[in-house]
């Protein structure tokens, strides 16, 4: 079995069960829709809403409460909390790619194989990012479904209004793809990248947070550049944007950061 062959299949659990919870969260909350917008319901929700602090609810709600009058906003909120999960995955197995062949013992697999330290970091790399464009794909496919279901519009106009949304989400993802995989060209063991990965959304949520309250003001470009926040910068400002910022703060980097990551692991000692 060839190295991007291993890589593949190791994940495929992985992706299995990724791709099961992010149908569930999204059939759930989708589904909820009709019920909390009841007028029945809508007024109690909304009042108790209205008595939280302003910070919470922009937390809460990025895009305010409109999304109670407006489905495709309700749908789009949903599909911010997709992308933080999509983004969990991906880093998490581009952490353990390269990790894992010292830390697990296999390494010596990796010595039988006539390829180059380069060879073995691209074929993992590739491996894994078919993985997230299934992944990506599958949800996007499920969760536009059952959305054109609720707001009651054609599927395939449906899949023709979010189908860039998803390339976005594709390309964070595999921005933290490539950064997980540089991380993991440095690493020996495994036992540390859990909380590697816990540090870096950490760091990334409380970022977030300080953008959404306000704590300090930035341009359109500049939060199209923080991970996490392209959905928003999508929907409220112009494709040609977006267009800069995926390919100046999105995959520019996934490419530095795959770059150096051959580069070190063709210098790292590879110790059975």
């Amino acid at each position: 079995m060839s190295i991007f062959n291993r890589e593949f299949s190791s994940n495929l659990g992985k992706q299995f069960t990724w791709i099961i919870f992010l149908i569930i969260i999204s059939v759930m909350t989708m589904l909820a829709y009709p019920i909390i917008t009841d007028k029945s319901v809508s007024p109690i929700i909304i009042d108790s809403l209205t008595k939280l602090p302003e910070a919470v609810n922009k937390i809460l709600l990025p895009f305010g409460l409109e999304i109670f009058d407006n489905v495709k906003l309700y749908f789009t909120s949903t599909l911010i909390f997709v992308q933080f999960m999509i983004c969990i995955f991906s880093l998490n197995i581009g952490l353990i790619s390269l990790a894992k062949e010292q830390g697990f013992g296999t390494i010596d697999y990796l010595y039988i194989n006539p390829v180059s330290r380069s060879e073995i970091f691209l074929d993992k790399f590739l491996a894994n990012t078919i993985n997230l464009l299934f992944l990506v794909a599958i949800t996007f496919i499920t969760s536009v479904y059952i959305y054109s279901y609720v707001a009651e519009i054609d599927y395939v106009n449906a899949l023709m209004d979010y189908l860039f949304t998803f390339i976005v989400i594709f390309v964070d993802g595999l921005l933290f793809l490539a950064l997980g995989t540089f991380i993991s060209s440095l690493c020996k063991r495994t036992a540390s990248v859990g909380y590697i990965a816990a540090f870096i959304f950490i760091i990334l949520l409380v970022l977030n947070l300080l953008v959404t309250i306000e704590v300090f003001n930035t341009s359109p470009f500049v939060q199209g550049l923080i991970p996490l926040r392209s959905i928003r910068v999508l929907d409220e400002y112009s494709q040609n944007l977006v267009y800069t910022v995926l390919v100046v703060g999105k995959l520019l980097p996934a490419v530095i950061f795959s770059i150096l990551g051959i580069l070190i692991y063709n210098k790292k000692d590879l110790v059975v």
